[in-house]
């Protein structure tokens, strides 16, 4: 399946519980953006608030942040085209739990389960979902494939492992 049909299969599976709750996750909440990412938003996302984690200094190199009230947020949704809504943007609030080990002098990442973040309000009905766990599961598959290692650690760093520890609904494979 093309990364558009796919994302366009995800937004819609998302969209049935979206709709309940006026978007809370796009008005308060911090998203990660990489900078190639930033690169194919409108004007190089010069127009969102960058912000970056407390403590995580090394990450501002590789990512922003839209903090707050996402200035890509329409009166229905999203105004971004759906090609170049960042990762984190498209993903929320499922992600993946991926295990890192080194084979001789290569890093290996591997994804060895999906966890959905509790702080979405219908993160219940999301982590039941198979249907849409698997497509994220097919989407998140790719989408370590292409991610540096730097952009790895620096991303699924010590938060997103702490998320797995809390706060979350885990699926292990």
């Amino acid at each position: 399946m093309k990364e558009i049909e796919l994302r366009k299969k995800i937004l819609a599976s998302f969209q049935k519980h979206c709709k309940k709750c006026n978007a809370p996750c796009c008005l308060g909440k911090d998203f990660a953006v990489f900078n190639w990412e930033l690169k194919k938003l409108p004007f190089g996302g010069k127009d969102l608030v960058i912000g970056k984690y407390k403590n995580h200094e090394k990450k501002l190199a590789k990512y922003a942040l839209i903090r707050n009230r996402c200035v890509y947020l329409g009166d229905t949704g999203c105004k971004l085209k759906l090609g170049i809504r960042p990762i984190d943007c498209l993903s929320y609030p499922v992600y993946p739990i991926i295990k890192k080990r080194k084979n001789k002098n290569k890093v290996i990442v591997e994804m060895i389960g999906m966890m959905v973040h509790n702080e979405c309000l219908f993160y219940k009905e999301i982590s039941k979902d198979r249907e849409l766990m698997l497509m994220m599961k097919i989407f998140w598959d790719e989408k370590i494939k292409h991610l540096s290692e730097s952009e790895i650690s620096d991303w699924f760093g010590d938060m997103r492992n702490y998320w797995s520890e809390k706060n979350v609904i885990k699926f292990l494979f």
